[in-house]
């Protein structure tokens, strides 16, 4: 059981340090502007909906809904 938690472990952290190395965050958002501007637009919108359509303060800012 042991071996195969340091199993994973060690592909998470190449993983990462991959991830890293090569900056593929950063190459994703470039490379999906649009799709990220989606999801932003989304969720903004999704917000506004919330302000008019709940009467009360506390679930403006629930996180449950969002997800």
């Amino acid at each position: 059981m042991k071996e195969k938690l340091t199993n994973i472990k060690d592909k998470a952290s190449k993983t990462f340090k991959k991830i890293k190395e090569e900056h593929a965050i950063r190459e994703a958002i470039k490379n999906n502007q649009l799709f990220i501007v989606f999801v932003l637009v989304c969720v903004i919108n999704s917000t506004m909906l919330r302000f008019v359509t709940m009467p009360t303060a506390e679930n403006y800012l629930a996180i449950k809904p969002i997800i």
